[in-house]
């Protein structure tokens, strides 16, 4: 915040600026491993960076920010309980990727949505209960960011809870594995993150064996488990 105004926020992996542009194919995977990894050497913000690679304008900047702290402020608004932290100090943005938002709006808009979100549960939550263990065979492409840059794979079959994923290159399977799932035949892209609580390997006596995930959804949106839900598991 600054000036009593919110100007940036973050959530979960799917609510990183760089996930919510692929996601909305705005930057490839290549340009933002790139921008990701010049961020992390010349101590900028990702957003800055972008700006001066010229891969996003001002605009589309500032939009997805204020797209990132509405959804950031919603997901704090559904939360039952929680703990903060207030620390009084001073914040270095440049100026150019700053829009100061305000903040009686966001609430007023999260609070729509936790009400609207309780009604939609109410309403689907016996057919989601009844889906949530179905899983669908699937062929789609994968791609698992890394910060050595993308691994790509391919999901084998899905449900709302999790997916198997087969792979050529093992991520780390003790950390979060944030992951673009395209679905080609509905022109769409989903966002998750997710742990690994399975792993399979095939063709362990060859030179380079490929590899199956389990994976448990850990973050993902409600857009995308209600597409899941009304395409794909329907």
């Amino acid at each position: 915040m600054k000036d009593g105004k919110i100007i940036a926020a973050t959530g979960g992996e799917w609510l990183r600026l760089g996930q919510i542009l692929h996601n909305k194919r705005l930057i490839s995977y290549e340009n933002l491993s790139e921008a990701l990894g010049k961020a992390g050497e010349s101590n900028k913000r990702l957003g800055e960076v972008l700006l001066d690679l010229e891969l996003i304008s001002n605009d589309i900047l500032k939009d997805t920010i204020r797209y990132q702290v509405q959804q950031t402020v919603s997901d704090l608004a559904s939360w039952g309980e929680g703990e903060f932290e207030y620390r009084d100090c001073s914040v270095e943005f440049e100026d150019r990727s700053i829009e100061k938002i305000d903040i009686t709006g966001l609430i007023i808009e999260a609070t729509r949505r936790v009400d609207e979100s309780k009604r939609t549960f109410t309403e689907i939550s016996p057919a989601k209960k009844a889906r949530e263990y179905a899983r669908a065979k699937v062929s789609w492409p994968l791609s698992i960011l890394t910060v050595q840059g993308p691994l790509e794979g391919e999901v084998r079959d899905i449900s709302l809870t999790g997916a198997l994923i087969h792979c050529h290159e093992l991520p780390d399977p003790d950390s979060p594995i944030p992951m673009a799932i395209e679905i080609p035949e509905q022109h769409h892209s989903i966002f998750a993150t997710g742990e690994m609580i399975r792993l399979d390997i095939e063709g362990e006596e060859r030179e380079h064996p490929s590899f199956l995930l389990g994976i448990r959804f850990a973050e993902i949106s409600e857009e995308d488990l209600s597409f899941l839900s009304q395409k794909v598991l329907h």
